[in-house]
């Protein structure tokens, strides 16, 4: 494809924002949606918001996926 990289194969905007980073972060340590929407003073609602994006970002379409693939890119270490 004469196009690679922007239509064929187009890369994902992986640069996550810092508040997308803090509820992952939470959610990775294993707490519930809820627990981190408490945590960080925000709704259940921003909390699936900000997880939303992230998947879209990344490639991916749970949070198993995002444990795998922030372990196999040390995110959190």
């Amino acid at each position: 494809c004469i196009n690679e990289g922007i239509i064929c194969k187009p890369k994902l905007n992986t640069k996550l924002s810092d508040a997308e980073i803090r509820v992952m972060r939470l959610l990775y340590e294993g707490n519930s949606n809820a627990e981190a929407a408490s945590m960080l003073y925000l709704s259940p609602e921003t909390i699936k918001a900000h997880c939303k994006s992230v998947y879209r970002k990344l490639g991916i379409g749970s949070l198993a996926e995002f444990i795998k693939y922030a372990d196999k890119n040390q995110l959190f270490e």
